[in-house]
């Protein structure tokens, strides 16, 4: 178990340690001076809007965040939104703070080495300081549309188009608590910023599901009246090997029931496991207890890779199968076994028009 499953399971509850039970008392103090904390900063924020002194770029802005800490399967929605701007035969940037990219020792960190590998001809930026990087997108990449990914807090700069993605299973975190009491960034009433709010995984849930989360939405003071709401899914699309050539061209590709039936072990490096895990599931690959979990944007460095050898020899393992996100880590394939990650797109299930036509009319006198 890893860290962040250790610290999940202490938040829900479902560890009964002594140590758990001290971090949940402590948590239980540190959450309302955190929720304290974000209120004020909002609020300045707020404040600095009014007298527009957030930065405003060169270029029309989508930011593309959540409200959660962990996986809510946002790279695919901005992969998505990406590709509509390409269409417009636009050049486009994405902005991110590149978390953990130094200890991959790449310029990219695992998101955009996936995001590179599925649209070469993406402008790709990482660092922390997203107005800088708006500036250089601009006036040195030429960049004519900006998406600025894990945005919602980054309020320094200013958006055309703020977007709000919500797994649907899990729609405000672990326990609906603000962080350390729950893994809530920010309380859901700060939804009322949001131009849009997208659902992952929204085949998971039931209707009444469904509704209850938009009837907490609709209750939110504030909320925009035109706020767009839509449902989307990740849907498989086939099997990609690792060390096979960058871009849709020259990438090997295996077919969905490439490995089914086959004994397989599956490892990821990623928020959300379950979700990877389910996603496999749907395409008939079920590998039991041959699972290995590690800390989301791990680097896996030569002992992992070793023991991953190791692991995939004494369980006699036919390939290792693992997400694009962990797959870019790999310049070859393994000596023993094949490996290979699912890929998986985003499929709108209601409002897609709504939600494109959002995005693009905001940004339309851009990109005519």
């Amino acid at each position: 178990m890893n860290l962040s499953e250790r610290l999940l399971r202490i938040i829900c509850g479902e560890e009964r340690s002594l140590s758990a039970s001290v971090f949940r008392t402590a948590a239980r103090v540190i959450e309302p001076i955190y929720g304290a904390a974000v209120d004020w900063r909002n609020r300045r924020f707020d404040r600095k809007y009014a007298r527009n002194e957030i930065s405003h770029a060169d270029a029309p802005v989508v930011s593309v965040g959540n409200l959660t800490l962990g996986g809510t399967g946002k790279t695919p929605l901005v992969l998505w939104i990406a590709e509509q701007l390409l269409a417009q035969n636009k050049r486009v940037a994405v902005l991110s703070r590149g978390y953990k990219s130094a200890e991959q020792r790449s310029a990219l960190n695992d998101e955009g080495r996936e995001m590179k590998r599925r649209l070469p001809e993406l402008i790709l930026l990482q660092h922390p300081d997203r107005v800088a990087l708006a500036r250089r997108a601009v006036s040195e990449f030429h960049a004519e549309c900006l998406l600025l990914d894990d945005g919602f807090q980054h309020r320094r700069l200013f958006r055309d188009v703020d977007v709000v993605v919500i797994d649907a299973t899990a729609p405000f975190g672990a326990t609906g608590r603000l962080f350390p009491n729950g893994t809530l960034r920010e309380p859901r009433e700060s939804l009322k910023r949001a131009d849009a709010v997208v659902f992952t995984h929204a085949t998971k849930v039931l209707e009444a599901q469904k509704k209850d989360i938009l009837a907490q939405i609709s209750a939110i003071p504030g909320r925009k009246p035109e706020l767009i709401v839509a449902e989307t899914r990740h849907a498989p699309e086939a099997f990609v090997v690792a060390g096979s050539a960058e871009g849709h061209s020259d990438e090997t590709r295996l077919p969905l029931d490439a490995f089914r039936g086959a004994r397989v072990g599956v490892f990821c490096g990623v928020g959300n496991p379950e979700a990877f895990l389910n996603t496999l599931a749907e395409v008939g690959i079920d590998p039991g207890n041959r699972v290995k979990r590690y800390p989301d944007h791990c680097a896996f460095d030569a002992r992992s890779v070793e023991a991953l050898e190791a692991w995939s020899r004494s369980e006699r393992l036919d390939a290792l199968l693992c997400t694009e996100k962990d797959i870019v880590k790999f310049d070859t394939t393994l000596p023993s076994v094949p490996l290979a990650a699912l890929r998986i797109r985003l499929e709108f299930l209601a409002s897609e028009e709504a939600f494109r036509e959002k995005v693009l009319s905001t940004l339309k006198g851009n990109l005519v």
